[in-house]
């Protein structure tokens, strides 16, 4: 008989990261934690169907997150935070931190608005923390398809120099 222990039987899965570990500079909890924020916010959209306000749909969903992405269900209410905080941000409301004294109030604002505009900044904020390059606003894109503004690097102008000219740096210095 051979009292050897089975390498297949003695490995254990190991337990998720708590918050008592070292979540903080361990880069595959902080990966793990920005995708579970992510992912809330792409499951976000669809709760407003169920005519939830935006706090009433943030309620629960980080732990539900943090169990798919194989973290302690105590990381749940930092991923809701940070959820929080970047819809916040979407919606154009200053800055804060993830347990700011202003969040109450960012979120009774947001939750005052009408359900589409919610999911709409839910997906705004989605596509922002997803690393998605934001729409150029309007009125800048308006202001340089209209502007005959020119860079002040480009001196030669087509008349003199030929139709052929490429623009050529400035050497003449600035004012």
């Amino acid at each position: 008989m051979n009292n050897a222990p089975d390498p297949a039987h003695s490995q254990q899965a190991a337990a998720p990261p708590t918050l008592d570990s070292s979540w903080n500079t361990d880069a595959d909890v902080m990966a793990r934690l920005s995708n579970a924020t992510l992912a809330l916010l792409d499951v976000l959209v669809h709760r407003f169907d169920d005519e939830l306000v935006f706090s009433e749909a943030l309620c629960g969903g980080g732990e539900f997150m943090c169990e798919l992405e194989g973290l302690d269900e105590s990381f749940g209410p930092l991923v809701e935070a940070e959820a929080a905080r970047v819809v916040a941000e979407a919606a154009g409301l200053p800055p804060a931190g993830l347990f700011s004294p202003s969040m109450p109030a960012y979120l009774a604002t947001i939750d005052a608005l009408p359900l589409q505009r919610q999911a709409n900044l839910v997906l705004e904020a989605a596509d922002r923390y997803a690393g998605a390059p934001a729409p150029p606003d309007p009125r800048v894109a308006a202001f340089f398809a209209r502007s005959t503004v020119r860079s002040h690097s480009v001196t030669v102008s087509a008349s003199a120099a030929g139709p052929a000219a490429a623009p050529r740096p400035s050497t003449a210095p600035r004012r």
